[in-house]
């Protein structure tokens, strides 16, 4: 996963011998530009991925944008390409592709979701009218990315003015994230006239809109007549390529005399369900078959008879549990029609049939023109819920004509039947009509959909035909016009509902009028969150050292709220699962840390997460004196410790010896004012000495500091896991300055300082760069910039002038990468390694040095009858080293002299002069490696003293020839995709480097 979960571009080819190729292809592709239209940029949208394609091979810089908010880089994409993980499925987001060869040249694409409230669906391009049938009978389902697809019927859409409707035809509409928009709707088929006589309700629904999970098949079925009128059909679409194109098949026809009404639809598994209602008493017939098979081999089979109730309401609904088995609900007539109607729970494939409830007779009570007995059927999981439209009481008020029946099981005697007061407080004259809707969300939360035909019902708002009644705690609802009480005013009708993922709630209808707040249209309303899934973090941020490291945060979520999670940062990779839900733990590692500070970020579920990780990992302490003389006078005087690394410096304690010497002040740059401190990079404290001067005498004594610095101008004696200095302190005589250093340099390198041809040495021509970084302890220089690991050993031999102890001998890493001391073992039997202490904490070897970190071995020897002599030898990683370098097995050997007498000798080459001679002056004989001179530091290559886009664009110029090729930065001969890669990377902050 950790190669894989960050922003990712294609790298240019690895090898010498493939560069050529690259760039060929790349300067084809520059030629093709010149003589055609370059592509626009492309994309690719899902709930949990961003791909974007500039032209083929052309380098772009790729940023990203809420809306009204501003664009933040997120990389560099040498050849087009570029894939960004979703942070929030809910969110809009903006992208923008600037090329880089052409910084004038930009395109913008925006993705993501439906936004939140009334988005329009599909747009009746006439818009004139009230009752308008266009966008009737709705039906909804979801993608799998969780965003609407709608099928719906445009009722004479030629708009010839006899109202002929033969034209009348199904359509479909879905969602694309990679436009941030409804598709163009597709005609599915011509149906003939198969309206309602009323916009607000119809009893017999002629279409409806399936997806397969399993296969991503999505199908429609519904009703038509022939052209020339006398026959009708069942039918049904299919599509497997998310309703681009549809091919139909006919499922039943009868003499149109006898007609169809309602259809119904569930796929499954690639199993078809269809149920449709022949004549104008029934049977309901279920016809089931394959996705794959042609509708003539589907089987039929009529809905349950039961005694003394022959017919059957031509309003039914059949749905599949979480298993894949089919299920029905539907309510018969009594004979005569008169008497209860039942409703009952239909498993066919078991053939069992259950009694849910009953209308007690009352069922043409219902207020108006209600249509009664509707029933929608839906499951959570495998529990069944029905939803009722009709009265079921004498007299029923406004709020008593929808109902909810519900079951663990569906069997018979579990049922409970509750009210759902769809419409609030409906005035008079107001009624509950079907179709209406109902779905469940993940924690078993219900929402219902109504349309108050009547007139605006009274709940919340009073602006909308449509209202929203949700619950989470059962018999208790809440109920709202569409939109809440600062929605449009429309004339909402026909609703449907769908819960999608985390909860998101969408509700479907059609806008028959024209000339209100929303056109006359197929309307999409949407809402996110749903009061539900919220989302936290226990804690914010964290810090962590400079060497690789993991960490962890807790995402507190609720249960079944789902989210995505990514890295912001290259050096920061997300090692737990890239998706989830509910309360969860995050894990993520942090590479190495080889330069300063640096702050990356984590978003999951939208939320940010900061990792701030030190810089390069030795603390170096620099003190402003090497000793204090106060010239014998009472007063105080001033000693600044200053981090000069990259990484925190803990002061630990500071103690003063001698009676007359004392620290009256602290003062650090953090704030503190006392010990312990973290003093963090560039910063330091100050502490006022002060010397009371005695009757008499000329004392003397000394500060000795604890801290975590294993490096310092001054002398550092490792104690334990601190180190520890000293500064004199003296009654008499004058301060002594701190000691400094400079480091030079001789490399075997190109370099390109000046921006012409003709100026460039040749491959082996020496320069002397100079480097006065800061001062630091002079047996530890600072670091070179060459892209290597870099073995220095603090002393050429070791001599211990005929008595027994120790000596210490420190390897410090001076390189750009880091450096790996896989052993050091002594010969003689006198001399011994007791004690290694390494930056990170190892004390023992193999051991892996970060750039500036470094090992102090303590050398021992025990005297005896007669001179000794003996050596260490190091085995690394480094093909670098002031010491001479021995190549063998993949590896690399260094060896330090050993002498029982005598005082050794100083390292080769002091303070430091390190020459480097690498075949190509880019390359060893086992991998790359490459040198950057310190006068064009870090790929800045225009020399603006930051890297930056600029920077891309100069060297992609002297790659194509556009200008003179001087910023060959691999050193291979010629500038080309290879140095443009060192260039992007150092963009992105992952350093100037390229293999």
């Amino acid at each position: 996963m950790a190669g894989t979960r960050n922003r990712e571009y294609r790298k240019p080819a690895a090898r010498i011998a493939s560069r050529t190729v690259a760039l060929a292809c790349l300067l084809a592709g520059a030629s093709l530009a010149a003589d055609s239209t370059p592509n626009p940029l492309t994309v690719h949208a899902s709930a949990t991925e961003v791909r974007l394609q500039w032209f083929e091979r052309k380098p772009v810089m790729v940023e990203r944008a809420l809306p009204n908010g501003e664009f933040q880089m997120l990389g560099i994409a040498p050849e087009g390409e570029f894939t960004d993980p979703v942070l929030d499925r809910h969110q809009t987001y903006i992208y923008r592709a600037t090329s880089v060869l052409e910084p004038r040249t930009s395109s913008s694409v925006t993705v993501g979701p439906p936004p939140a409230g009334f988005n329009t669906a599909a747009l009746n391009p006439v818009q004139m009218g009230n009752f308008q049938n266009f966008g009737q009978f709705p039906s909804m389902i979801l993608d799998r990315n969780g965003d609407p697809m709608l099928a719906y019927v445009w009722v004479n859409p030629s708009g010839n003015l006899n109202l002929n409707s033969s034209d009348t035809s199904i359509y479909f509409v879905s969602w694309n994230r990679s436009a941030s928009s409804f598709n163009p709707p597709v005609k599915v088929a011509v149906t003939g006239d198969i309206s309602a006589w009323s916009v607000f309700f119809d009893d017999a629904y002629p279409l409806a809109l399936a997806r397969d999970e399993s296969n991503n098949t999505l199908g429609i079925a519904y009703r038509s007549y022939s052209a020339n009128g006398g026959t009708a059909y069942v039918n049904i679409a299919m599509s497997s390529d998310e309703g681009q194109t549809w091919t139909s098949q006919v499922v039943a026809s009868v003499p149109e005399t006898t007609d169809y009404s309602s259809i119904d639809l569930a796929l499954s598994g690639g199993a078809v369900y269809l149920m449709y209602y022949e004549g104008s008493n029934g049977p309901a017939e279920l016809v089931t078959g394959t996705e794959t098979t042609a509708a003539g081999a589907w089987s039929s089979q009529h809905s349950p008879q039961v005694s003394g109730y022959p017919g059957v309401v031509n309003q039914y609904s059949i749905a599949v549990d979480s298993n894949g088995v089919p299920a029905v609900a539907f309510t018969r007539v009594p004979t005569g029609q008169s008497g209860p109607y039942p409703t009952y729970f239909w498993r066919p494939i078991a053939n069992t049939l259950v009694e849910v409830l009953t209308d007690n007779g009352y069922g043409y009570n219902s207020y108006s023109n209600v249509n009664p007995y509707a029933v929608r059927l839906i499951f959570s999981g495998v529990e069944p819920l029905i939803l009722y439209g009709g009265a079921r009481t004498a007299n029923p008020n406004q709020n008593q004509y929808e109902w909810l029946a519900y079951s663990p099981t569906g069997a018979d005697g579990t049922w409970t039947v509750t009210n759902v007061p769809a419409n609030g407080g409906a005035t008079n004259g107001d009624f509950i009509a079907a179709p209406f809707g109902i779905a469940i969300g993940s924690l078993g939360q219900i929402a219902v959909v109504s349309t108050a035909g009547g007139g605006p019902g009274l709940g919340c708002g009073n602006k909308s035909d449509t209202n929203l009644a949700t619950t989470t705690n059962l018999p208790t609802w809440s109920i709202c016009d569409l939109g809440g009480a600062n929605g449009p005013v429309i004339t909402s009708t026909q609703p449907v509902v769908r819960y999608g993922v985390d909860d998101a709630l969408f509700v479907a209808f059609t806008e028959p009028d024209a000339g209100e707040a929303l056109p006359q249209s197929l309307q999409l309303w949407a809402q996110y969150s749903n009061g539900r899934c919220s989302y936290s973090l226990a804690s914010n941020a964290q810090t962590i050292g400079p060497a690789a490291a993991t960490g962890a945060f807790v995402l507190n979520a609720g249960s079944g709220c789902s989210w995505v999670d990514s890295s912001q940062a290259s050096w920061l990779t997300i090692t737990s699962a890239e998706s989830g839900s509910g309360t969860a733990t995050v894990t993520f590692s942090a590479a190495a840390n080889t330069s300063g500070p640096r702050v990356g970020t984590l978003t999951v579920a939208g939320i940010a997460y900061t990792v701030t990780q030190n810089g390069n990992g030795t603390p170096v302490a620099f003190f402003s004196a090497a000793s204090l003389g106060f010239a014998g006078q009472t007063g105080t005087m001033p000693l600044t410790v200053s981090n000069t690394s990259q990484a925190n410096l803990v002061l630990e304690t500071a103690t003063p010896s001698g009676s007359a010497f004392s620290i009256s002040q602290i003062s650090c740059t953090n704030g503190a004012s006392s010990l312990p401190s973290i003093v963090p990079p560039a910063g330091a404290c100050t502490f006022s000495i002060s010397y009371a001067a005695p009757p008499s005498g000329t004392p003397t004594g000394s500060i000795v500091f604890n801290d975590s610095a294993p490096l310092s101008n001054l002398t550092s004696t490792a104690s334990g896991s601190s180190f520890t200095q000293s500064i004199p302190l003296s009654a008499s005589g004058a301060s002594t300055p701190p000691p400094t250093a400079s480091v030079s340099v001789s490399e075997t390198i190109r370099t390109a300082d000046t921006p012409t041809a003709a100026a460039i040495p040749p491959l082996n021509a020496q320069e002397t760069i100079t480097v006065v970084d800061m001062p630091v302890v002079a047996a530890i220089p600072p670091l070179t910039t060459i892209g290597a690991p870099l073995a220095y050993f603090s002393a050429g031999s070791l001599g211990f002038g005929g008595q027994s102890g120790t000596l210490p001998l420190t390897v410090s890493n001076l390189g750009k990468l880091s450096l790996s001391l896989v052993s050091a073992t002594p010969s003689g039997s006198a001399f011994g390694i007791v004690q290694t202490v390494c930056t990170g904490g190892a004390s023992a070897l193999p051991a892996a040095l970060p750039p500036g970190g470094a090992c102090i071995f303590t050398v021992s020897y025990a005297a005896s009858s007669g001179p000794a002599a003996g050596a260490i030898q190091f085995t690394d990683n480094a093909p670098l080293s002031n010491l001479t370098d021995t190549a063998g097995g993949g590896q690399f050997t260094q060896s330090i002299a050993l002498n029982s007498t005598g005082s050794g000798t100083a390292p080769p080459n002091a303070p430091t002069t390190v020459s480097v001679s690498v075949n190509e002056a880019v390359r060893t004989t086992d991998s790359e490696f490459v040198i950057i001179p310190a006068t064009n530091p870090a790929c800045d290559v225009t020399q603006s003293a930051t890297v930056s886009v600029a920077d891309v664009r100069t060297i992609l110029n002297q790659a194509l020839g556009i200008s003179p090729a001087t910023a060959d930065l691999s050193g291979d001969g010629v500038v080309n995709v290879l140095d443009t890669q060192f260039v992007s990377n150092a963009v992105l902050g992952k350093g100037c480097w390229g293999h």
